[in-house]
């Protein structure tokens, strides 16, 4: 066994023997991982009760349904490739980039994957009006912010948007008051909306612990 993931599975043991029923979070940026993990795991020979392996969407809205709320519907990527199409059909005087996504797929596709991480870094769409001018896509970037947060208001949104209302709804939520632990397994994606909402997580509400285990990252943070 590869030796972060025996760390992995000796924390979780460890907290079991402490704890023999609280909800064990581990949360993880792919199903690749989830799977991997899952394997160990059952793999040990001998029960592990309650332990839940979660993608960081399945945990927002695991969180979102504890505090006995909606999830907001995660628009698909065919839906999002849509709503841009539809933002830059209405722009007039259309600059270069805007131009090549209104007419080629594969131009649109980049320009989505573009917004996309734009939002989940958590950037404001002001940041991209520098002082010698707003750069190309800042024009689109802020026009689908803002159809997204008037989206929202009926139910719908993108991931971060779902991130978001987790943050809010994580304080009190019982799904996370009662875990023994939220132990986070990789650090990759654990940035601007996703490390937010842990953020939140960790420090809003009565987690026993949360812990991040990567090759660069090992943090532990208790009662």
């Amino acid at each position: 066994m590869p030796p972060l993931e025996q760390v992995l599975i000796e924390r979780i043991a460890g907290i079991r023997a402490r704890d023999s029923w609280a909800p064990i979070l581990v949360v993880a940026p792919t199903g690749r991982i989830l799977t991997s993990l899952r394997r160990l795991i059952l793999g040990r020979g001998r029960t592990i009760w309650a332990v839940h392996l979660l993608h960081h969407r399945a945990l927002a809205e695991r969180i979102v349904e504890s505090a006995g709320a909606r999830p907001l519907r995660v628009l698909r990527g065919r839906q999002q490739k849509d709503l841009v199409a539809g933002l830059l059909s209405g722009i007039r005087d259309r600059n270069p980039l805007e131009r090549s996504a209104s007419e080629s797929g594969g131009a649109l596709s980049a320009l989505l994957a573009s917004l996309r991480d734009l939002r989940e870094a958590l950037v404001p769409p002001g940041a991209l009006d520098g002082e010698a001018g707003p750069l190309p896509l800042a024009r689109v970037y802020r026009a689908w912010s803002s159809e997204l947060e008037r989206l929202e208001g009926a139910g719908l949104g993108d991931a971060v948007s779902l991130a978001r209302q987790a943050g809010r709804l994580a304080a009190g939520a019982p799904i996370i008051e009662r875990a023994a632990a939220v132990l986070h397994f990789g650090a990759y994606d654990l940035t601007g909306a996703n490390r937010d909402r842990d953020v939140v997580h960790n420090h809003a509400t009565a987690i026993g612990a949360f812990q991040i285990f990567s090759d660069q990252c090992f943090v532990e943070r208790s009662r």
